[in-house]
């Protein structure tokens, strides 16, 4: 399928290798499309199928715009093994490919498909209305280009190979097995979450404006700077693999850390090989039905410290008459720890009994005769 320069074609749905639907590529065979040149618009408002059962090679490019309901780069499993992986390339300044529903690589709605990879690269765009969901075994490639959607979830990779900033507008979700890996500095301005098992791996400024949400198990690698300015969320113990790296807790974050016992992956805890600039606020919030018990110690932090937090909030604790939170240690160890008042000995009581009976005897002489 080839649209040039100037030319114009309108699809309901369409399916490129696949028997089905248009039947471009017919059975386990391949299937083509190529939308390139100044004015070359392909239009599907439905369904997009590329790469089921056999493989698909779609190209846009050159100032070439491809419009779509909701598409798939490989829902299917491969007949004939030998097949390659499916590729879809959007390159050059003015291409575009934009989806207004969801956007699966690698597989379809119900889980992971045949392997397959996506391009944007040269000025291109690929923006996406739903998520965009690139599944275990494919990657999206970005190189130059740009994409915006109103969620990604990665359970392959995101490979961004210029070093032109990113700007990533919409949440970030990073599956188990999930990786990113960045040669240029991002800011992700919409919510992001590392499951167990991700990875972010960069030597360049990540800088999060929205709410982060790490759990045990995922990482960070490389040497770039982290700053945190709009929430992270810690259930467990994060293990930051960056060596020599900033970690910043900008003046507008708040850090939330999950208190579920003393063990260390019972709470959140952040460990890291470079430094941790303290700021913000810090919450203390119970977890897995946590009870405060005196003597118990959270080492929050484990890295080299500076700074300090402006505000501390343990609202979510009530402690029993008697019990303390001591934050003496924050600020130069990450530790914060929970202490008894202490029980007097029986003689500082029987003192303190005798002090007061002597006050008592004091005040009647003193007593004015009526």
């Amino acid at each position: 399928l080839e649209v040039g320069a100037g030319a114009v074609l309108r699809t309901g749905s369409a399916s490129l290798g696949t028997s089905k639907k248009l039947g471009l590529g017919q059975g386990t065979g391949e299937g083509a499309a190529w939308v390139a040149g100044a004015g070359a618009v392909w239009i599907n408002s439905g369904h997009l199928a590329l790469g089921t059962k056999g493989v698909a090679q779609l190209d846009v490019l050159e100032g070439g715009k491809l419009r779509s309901g909701s598409a798939a780069l490989g829902d299917g499993s491969a007949v004939d093994p030998s097949l390659g992986r499916n590729l879809a390339r959007i390159a050059g300044s003015g291409s575009e490919w934009k989806n207004t529903g969801d956007l699966w690589v690698g597989g379809g709605a119900t889980g992971p498909g045949r392997a397959s990879d996506l391009w944007v690269s040269d000025g291109a765009l690929l923006q996406v209305g739903g998520t965009l969901t690139v599944h275990a075994g494919s990657s999206l490639i970005v190189d130059g280009g740009a994409w915006t959607a109103a969620r990604t979830a990665i359970g392959g990779r995101i490979d961004i190979l210029s070093n032109s900033e990113v700007q990533l507008a919409g949440a970030l979700s990073l599956l188990t097995g999930g990786r990113l890996t960045s040669a240029a500095p991002i800011t992700f301005r919409g919510a992001v979450d590392l499951a167990s098992g991700a990875h972010i791996d960069t030597d360049q400024l990540l800088r999060f404006e929205g709410a982060v949400n790490l759990h045990a198990g995922a990482t960070f690698g490389g040497e770039g700077t982290k700053v945190f300015a709009g929430g992270l969320s810690l259930d467990g113990e994060f293990v930051d693999q960056s060596t020599n790296a900033l970690i910043v807790l900008a003046s507008s974050n708040t850090y939330i850390a999950g208190l579920g016992g003393a063990a260390p992956d019972l709470y959140g805890r952040y460990v890291s090989r470079g430094s941790i600039r303290l700021g913000g606020t810090l919450v203390l919030v119970p977890r897995l039905g946590y009870q405060a018990v005196p003597g118990n110690a959270f080492d929050l932090f484990d890295g080299a410290l500076s700074g300090s937090f402006d505000r501390i909030d343990v609202s979510a604790f009530a402690l029993t008459p008697g019990l303390n939170w001591d934050f003496s240690r924050l600020n130069t160890e990450g530790v914060v720890s929970l202490t008894a008042a202490p029980i007097p000995e029986p003689g500082t009581w029987a003192l303190w009994l005798a002090g007061l009976a002597g006050l008592s005897a004091t005040a009647r002489r003193r007593r004015p005769a009526v």
